[in-house]
């Protein structure tokens, strides 16, 4: 074993080359990773001396923590400090047990570094395409989760850097959602139970999330004025429907019904709702809130009788930001009624109120085409024909 300044490097009898530190405490020499290649493992050592010696070195012992142990404490951290709410924390959690922890969880996080990431990432994209034929959300989440973690643990100077480096891998594609037309929405309306129609259609007409509608209490509701407060959505978390302060300033909002919406509002809740200004708008005939299992069953049934086979009642709330679009709606207004943080997602229902322009002019034009106004007349003038004189 050849010692240089700071630092050496040996043989094991596995084959690998080993980077041996001077801790500059003890004056002892450790561990500090092993390579197959003997080059990289030099370069790594001239790397770890020169720092040592420059101030900026980073004790790889630091980083000696499973991801189990590590996320575990992170994810407690985020959800007693209010970071995450309720249901996120809950999907969060759920997202590490199924998706990164039975992989990576036992991994030092020194250990963790691009490769390591990089396999674990194409593995799930591999499963999951063989499941279900496309990776869905679940890679792009379970990533995105990974990376927030091991940003903190750069922050908290256990590793050098994040490894999480894949150019997009925590970027959600979803299929594009179909967009419900608004002469859709009644047949869409009118395939459910009475009970649930004016749910529907305040999601269609005022872009409430389900959450936001099973929230919705009586006192929220001002008929006087046609407006709807969103104060305190529900969530399912743990089997539990918990109601609680929306996750961020720009989702606790006050929303105004269209004319038409109002009266429909006021005869639900004189038929329908519970009684009191703590009473909710929207309850099944025994009293209880909607559960989105349930809630998804009937809206299956519903969909298919109406020809809609698909579209979700959250599709409707895209309609709903869709249509305010192409009514002129600057980004930020969509941004405020719908209740997002940032403007990114008021953004879409502009490009989908464009594409949507854009669709119908290429039908106005095909309707020209057909007529023969459309075209000029293309007969050549005669001669001595003027236009006056």
């Amino acid at each position: 074993m050849a010692r240089r300044h700071g630092y050496s490097v040996r043989e094991l009898k596995s084959g690998r080359w080993q980077v041996l530190l001077r801790d500059p405490e003890t004056g002892r020499y450790f561990g500090a990773g092993s390579y197959a290649d003997p080059k990289q493992a030099e370069v790594e050592g001239q790397r770890a001396a020169a720092e040592q010696a420059g101030g900026t070195w980073l004790d790889p012992r630091r980083g000696e923590v499973s991801l189990s142990d590590y996320m575990a404490g992170w994810l407690a951290a985020r959800k007693a400090t209010g970071q995450h709410g309720d249901r996120y924390a809950s999907e969060a959690a759920r997202m590490a047990r199924l998706h990164v922890l039975p992989t990576l969880g036992p991994r030092l996080l020194v250990e963790l570094r691009p490769p390591v990431i990089r396999a674990w990432y194409d593995a799930l994209v591999a499963r999951r395409v063989a499941a279900a034929g496309t990776p869905g959300l679940v890679p792009a989440k379970s990533y995105r989760l990974l990376s927030a973690v091991l940003n903190t643990a750069a922050h908290d100077e256990l590793i050098r850097a994040n490894p999480c480096t894949i150019p997009g891998a925590g970027v959600e594609r979803s299929d594009e959602r179909p967009l419900v037309e608004p002469d859709r929405i009644g047949d869409m309306v009118e395939a459910l139970p009475e009970r649930w129609q004016a749910m529907a259609l305040t999601a269609a007409w005022c872009g409430l999330r389900f959450g936001e509608l099973v929230g919705l209490q009586r006192r929220h509701v001002d008929l006087l004025h046609g407006t709807l407060s969103v104060e305190r959505p529900v969530a399912e978390v743990e089997g539990r429907l918990v109601a609680k302060a929306p996750k961020s300033r720009a989702g606790r909002r006050k929303v105004t019904a269209p004319g038409p919406l109002v009266p429909v509002l006021e005869a639900h809740l004189a038929r329908f709702g519970e009684p009191g200004p703590d009473g909710y708008v929207f309850v099944g005939p025994l009293g209880g809130m909607p559960r989105r299992s349930n809630w998804s069953t009937m809206w299956r049934k519903a969909s298919a009788e109406a020809g809609l086979d698909g579209v979700t009642l959250h599709d409707l709330r895209h309609a709903s930001g869709t249509m305010w679009a192409q009514l002129g709606a600057t980004a930020r207004e969509i941004q405020h009624r719908l209740g997002h943080g940032s403007p990114a997602a008021a953004h879409r229902y502009q490009h989908a109120a464009e594409r949507r322009d854009r669709e119908l002019a290429d039908r106005l034009g095909a309707l020209m085409d057909a007529t023969s106004i459309a075209q000029p007349s293309r007969k050549k003038p005669q001669p001595g024909a003027g236009t006056g004189g």
